[in-house]
This record gives C-alpha cells, structure tokens and sequence, in this order.
C-alpha cells in the first residue's frame, strides 16, 4: 500500500471545540500570543479542559484536522509564524503542547 493510498484513508477532523474555546477565551484577547494564553488557561481551567485540549492538539500535531479548518482556528498568521509551509500547523501544535506541558 502506498503512502498517498494511506493519507487519502486519514480521517480529517474540522471541529474542534476545546481549541475554539482556547482561542476565543485567551489567545484572542491577548493578541495570539500563545504563551500567555496557556499560562492563564492552566490557572484558570481544569484539568479535564486541559486533556481535551492536548488531545485536540493532538490531533493538529498528528496532520488528522481538515486545513480549511486549521487555517480558520489556528490562522494564518501562526500558520506564517511557524514557517508557512504544509506542516506549520504541526509544528505550532507542538509547540502549545510544550508549553501545555510545563509547569506552572
């Protein structure tokens, strides 16, 4: 089987609730900036919020979320922050993720 034949099988995810939420309650109000947001995210949510947004995260990180959908959530502008190239998305989810996983 080839590897194109495989990523035509990939599922692709458009709706991701937790992450909308992440950006609309802190990123947005904080001028995307990433760092801050998370910080303030992990004083003020819990912990379940908190998997469920790794595991959305996740599921960026891993190439399973539609781009049309990526390219409205996350954004251009992370998307060109990170590079602008076809895993842009991947690396920034990594990224939050890091940042996720540092304490406090």
């Amino acid at each position: 089987m080839s590897t194109e034949h495989n990523d035509e099988l990939k599922p692709q995810i458009a709706h991701l609730p937790t992450l909308e939420y992440f950006n609309r309650t802190y990123a947005l109000s904080l001028a995307y900036d990433d760092k801050k947001a998370i910080g303030l995210f992990r004083d003020y949510e819990s912990s379940e919020k908190a998997k469920r947004l790794k595991a959305e995260l996740n599921n960026v990180k891993n190439g399973l979320v539609d781009k049309q959908a990526c390219d409205k959530l996350i954004g251009k502008k992370r998307w060109h922050r990170f590079g602008g190239t076809e895993d842009s998305y991947q690396r920034w989810a990594i990224a939050v993720l890091l940042m996720l996983s540092k304490p406090g």
